[in-house]
């Protein structure tokens, strides 16, 4: 049985445990480390509206590409775990990573 999450997320998420599948449907934002400071800058500078996508409920998979294509991307870079505070005061709802992020 899966978790279905529609994105933009307008409601209040449901609890999530380890093993659970979880169904998205919607809109997926994927996005590199690099530009994850550049999106936090727009936010501190009250720049948001000149993003060309609206994060209010957004989903973004924090990528990485290589030869084979793209996949998740470790999230415990301070490049992505610097900037999760101002995505979330923005309306991020869902990050999708792999990895131990370290929680401060």
């Amino acid at each position: 049985m899966y978790k279905n999450i529609n994105t933009p997320v307008k409601d209040k998420m449901p609890d999530f445990f380890p093993g659970d599948r979880i169904l998205i449907s919607g809109a997926l934002y994927t996005a590199r480390d690099a530009i994850m400071p550049k999106i936090a800058d727009a936010i501190i500078n009250n720049e948001i509206n000149t993003l060309p996508f609206d994060l209010e409920g957004a989903a973004i998979m924090h990528t990485a590409y290589s030869q084979a294509g793209f996949g998740p991307r470790s999230s415990n870079k301070e490049a992505i775990e610097g900037v999760m505070g101002e995505l979330s005061k923005a309306g991020v709802k869902i990050h999708i990573a792999k990895g131990r992020m370290r929680w401060r």
